[in-house]
């Protein structure tokens, strides 16, 4: 962060308000009362919180330090004709009235406000959005000082979607060697002129010596001539091929 002097307010930019933008929504992080009204949609490819059929519009608490500056801002438009509506602040009681005008064009509302003395969260209000229209809201950005910022994520949100990220690497790469010990588990069957490679043989390969009437070798630590033996053999399934079975 940076000092903005004389006034002393700092710019910050770190997002306070999570999962509340881009594509990640948690309808959690709305108030409770209002989430029964609310639901994530997708309109020309972009998620949107939609809200219809109640008055107001809220986000649930968020822990905030008292006496400090602070800018929302966010997304909004509806349906139906040009709108005013009340922002606020609620912290046991409200405060921070400002009114702002909403259409049917999306368009971002920068909200400050400075915190009381006694203040440890913030619960964001917005008011007297009646009960006719459809409400879309995105990309909320609760910041310190009086500047609101391009959105960005909540860092616990960045390092959330980190440690899935390595999560889901972690079972890829657990089923990858599960598949490699699964298939490292049979042995291995050639079929073929030439003396197969010495590297990499497990106890119980097959060689079949084609230009010897499929003469059959088995690896025991090196290439060992050997009879038809079913205890020799450590393969599933054995199928057209000769062997010559002596006496």
């Amino acid at each position: 962060t940076w000092s903005l002097m004389p006034q002393n307010i700092e710019i910050g930019g770190r997002n306070y308000a999570r999962e509340l933008g881009g594509d990640n929504y948690n309808i959690n992080r709305v108030f409770p009362t209002d989430r029964q009204y609310t639901t994530v949609v997708t309109v020309d490819g972009k998620l949107w919180l939609k809200q219809s059929g109640y008055s107001i519009f809220r986000i649930a608490a968020i822990q905030i330090e008292p006496n400090t500056t602070y800018t929302w801002s966010f997304n909004i438009y509806k349906t139906g004709s040009e709108q005013q509506i009340t922002v606020y602040q609620w912290d046991g009681g409200a405060y921070g009235h400002k009114n702002y005008i909403v259409g049917n064009l999306p368009v971002r509302i920068k909200h400050t406000f400075t915190s009381r003395s006694n203040s440890a969260q913030e619960i964001l209000h917005l008011r007297d959005l009646g009960t006719s229209d459809e409400w879309y809201f995105s990309d909320f950005k609760l910041e310190k000082g009086d500047k609101a910022t391009d959105w960005t994520p909540a860092p616990e949100d960045v390092q959330e979607q980190i440690d899935e990220a390595k999560q889901e690497a972690e079972e890829a790469k657990q089923e990858a060697q599960n598949a490699m010990s699964t298939a490292d588990g049979k042995n291995t069957v050639f079929r073929q002129e030439n003396t197969p490679p010495t590297t990499n043989r497990k106890v119980g390969d097959l060689w079949f010596k084609t230009d010897e009437g499929n003469k059959m070798f088995v690896w025991t630590g090196e290439w060992t001539e050997t009879k038809l033996d079913y205890q020799a053999l450590s393969v599933g399934k054995l199928s057209a091929i000769s062997a010559d079975l002596g006496n």
